[in-house]
This record gives structure tokens, C-alpha cells and sequence, in this order.
């Protein structure tokens, strides 16, 4: 059976004690990037000998090796075969390459079962102090076609937004949000959750500037409603 299972954001803590033993218990682990899986199991002191079948590299999908995995199960649906699926941190399968291993699943009619645990989005949309009975979740924005047009959707909808950032984009993300939002729309924005260095910022458009966020690590923004103003 496939295991849907969140890893650590930051805190090592963060895992749970299901989660854990199932990664014990797993023959295999189909992994964003096996380098950290194999320190994450190191960190949780999991000393047995799992495969790891990397999920994609350079955004290439492993199609090979996730067929492979399908195959596995399906050979094995009435054994106690344990297969685990991660990402990187956090929940699998929310803006990673492990939604293809779900339809899979799905395609072949196979069980799985998905754990709570650790994610950035809810702590974040939560600390913003913006949640609402309606509110949505873009993951990362495009990088080129329909960056526009998605933040023009968002500059008029009637709820919150929260969206994914990397390091790498969140200095033009600063910049869009000064473009296309009114000045005195709500913002947060919290970066690297459950770390060390985990920090919030919260306050209307026209008093962010790149000198309020420390460009290093992940972030969560999210953009209050229409009715979200300062």
C-alpha cells in the first residue's frame, strides 16, 4: 500500500510518530531528492536499508522508475508492502512532481492513504490573521505565461490568496504586488516556517519594500481580500 507522507518544514519535531514508523516500515520511498530523504532517515535515526526512486530531475518525471513503483504494488496489494511517497519538506503532491504518482494510483484503481502532518500553507494562512470561510491557494505563480493575467485575478477576488515563493522570484513577486495591487491591500508573508529563522511580515502594499523581507529561504504570501485593507 502507498503512504502519503508530510516530512519536517523545518523543526524535526514536526513529524509524527505515524509517519515515522512508516518510513521505518517502507521497502521503498519514492523521493523529490533522495540526498535529503537519505539525511532526513540519518536525522530520525532509520537505519534500514530502503530504496529510494527519485521522482524527477531538472523537471524531468521518472516515469521508469514511478511504473516500476506501480508495478511493486500491484504485485503486492494482498502482502504488508509498504511504500512511502515524500517530497523534499512538508506535504507531497502540492506544487512537487508528486501529483503524477497519485493519478497513477488513481489509474490503476490501487490503495493509499494520505497522512496529516507538517505544511507551510496553513500555519502561514492562519498567522495572517486573514482567514475567511473562502479563501484560495495558487501554489507557485507561473513563471512567464499567465504570470499577469493570475495576478490581475488576484488583485479582484473577493477572498485571500496565499501563494508559494522561492528565493529566487520573491524580489519580482515585491514588485509585482506594488503594480498590480492597490496600495493599501493587506499582505503577509512568512518565510522559512517551523525554522530557526522563521519570520512574518504583515502590513499594506504601499509599506512593503525589499528591505522588509530577508531574501533567503521559502515563502508563503498571503493576499488579503478586497475588504482586507489598512
Amino acid at each position: 500500500m502507498l503512504y502519503v507522507v508530510p516530512t519536517p518544514i523545518g523543526n524535526l519535531e514536526d513529524i509524527t510518530l505515524r509517519a515515522k514508523r512508516l518510513l521505518s516500515e517502507s521497502t521503498t520511498i519514492l523521493s523529490e531528492d533522495p540526498r535529503s530523504t537519505a539525511q532526513l532517515l540519518k536525522l530520525l535515526e532509520i537505519k534500514k536499508d530502503q530504496k529510494l526512486v527519485q521522482l524527477s530531475k531538472n523537471q524531468e518525471i521518472n516515469f521508469k522508475g514511478i511504473d516500476e513503483v506501480i508495478s511493486q504494488l500491484k504485485a503486492g496489494e494482498d502482502k504488508d508492502v509498504v511504500i512511502s511517497l515524500v517530497c523534499d519538506a512538508g506535504t507531497p503532491a502540492i506544487s512537487d512532481p508528486g501529483k503524477v504518482v497519485i493519478q497513477k494510483i488513481w489509474e490503476n484503481n490501487l490503495k493509499f492513504t494520505v497522512l496529516p502532518g507538517a505544511t507551510s500553507l496553513i500555519p502561514a494562512v492562519v498567522a495572517s490573521g486573514m482567514l475567511t470561510k473562502d479563501w484560495s491557494f495558487k501554489g507557485f505563480l507561473p513563471i512567464k505565461k499567465g504570470r499577469q493575467t493570475l495576478w490581475k485575478e488576484i488583485a479582484a477576488g473577493q477572498t485571500a490568496t496565499a501563494i508559494f515563493e522561492s528565493v529566487h522570484r520573491m524580489e519580482k513577486t515585491i514588485v509585482e504586488m506594488q503594480t498590480y495591487l492597490p496600495p493599501n491591500r493587506l499582505i503577509f508573508i512568512a518565510r522559512e516556517i517551523s525554522k530557526l529563522h522563521e519570520t512574518y511580515w504583515r502590513g499594506k502594499v504601499e509599506d512593503l519594500n525589499i528591505t522588509n523581507i530577508k531574501l533567503k529561504g521559502e515563502f508563503v504570501v498571503v493576499i488579503g481580500s478586497l475588504e482586507d485593507i489598512l
